[in-house]
């Protein structure tokens, strides 16, 4: 967990580096405001991410194929979810009923 040592991190942005899955600790970070995770060939979003201040979350050109009902409740100010370029299956029609 690496990642989560670096307390002060609003930002992070690991593009296109062949991640298959998300770096180890960024569900834990307090402060993050910024994820970008484009171009890699990450499958899931783990049921425990959720950074509680992330406001946007770019994810496009991976493998996700569904997102965490509950992503609107641990990530309370989300107001940007990319995931262009992604397999989904399922996933948005929770959001949706969440969301409202």
């Amino acid at each position: 967990d690496e990642v989560a040592e670096i307390e002060s991190l609003e930002i992070l942005a690991v593009i296109q580096n062949h991640l298959r899955q998300m770096p180890s600790g960024t569900g834990k970070l307090p402060i993050l405001r910024r994820l970008m995770i484009t171009g890699n060939r990450i499958a899931s979003l783990s049921s425990s991410f959720g950074p509680p201040k992330l406001q946007s979350l770019v994810a496009e050109g991976n493998e996700i194929q569904t997102v965490p009902a509950d992503i609107l409740q641990r990530c309370p100010d989300l107001s940007e979810l990319r995931l262009a370029g992604n397999p989904m299956s399922r996933g948005f029609e929770d959001l949706e009923d969440r969301g409202s």
